[in-house]
């Protein structure tokens, strides 16, 4: 099975009260994760995993907008590759898959963009 998930990486948070957003896609027994930028513990919906954008300033709001912009071009393009394999009845490559979380930076919000790879025993 195929997924993808976006979490708060747990670590101390940064002088602007920040933690790093994740995205991370689950296949063949592996993880391949991203970093997709910073934000406030307090604004992370994890139910919906997306950042709130209620009772937030102007500009909270446009960075918290754009986050959840982008969080969602990294979701549809992994279900437009999950539903590609599917259709062709494979399991996606591992190149396919770290070519997916290279997704070019659009803002200087997501500066911090990089990836790696976990092998995960089941």
């Amino acid at each position: 099975m195929t997924e993808i998930q976006f979490y708060l990486k747990s670590e101390k948070l940064d002088k602007h009260g920040k933690v790093t957003l994740i995205a991370s896609i689950y296949c063949n027994y592996k993880a391949y994760r991203m970093k997709l930028g910073k934000v406030r513990i307090r604004d992370w919906n994890k139910k919906s995993q997306r950042l709130r954008l209620s009772s937030l300033t102007a500009k909270e709001y446009d960075d918290n907008s754009k986050m959840n912009s982008f969080i969602d071009d990294v979701e549809s393009q992994a279900k437009i590759l999950f539903n590609k394999v599917t259709k062709e009845r494979r399991k996606p490559s591992e190149f396919e898959l770290t070519n997916l979380l290279n997704i070019p930076e659009e803002s200087d919000l997501l500066k911090s963009t990089s990836l790696w790879m976990y092998s995960v025993i089941l």
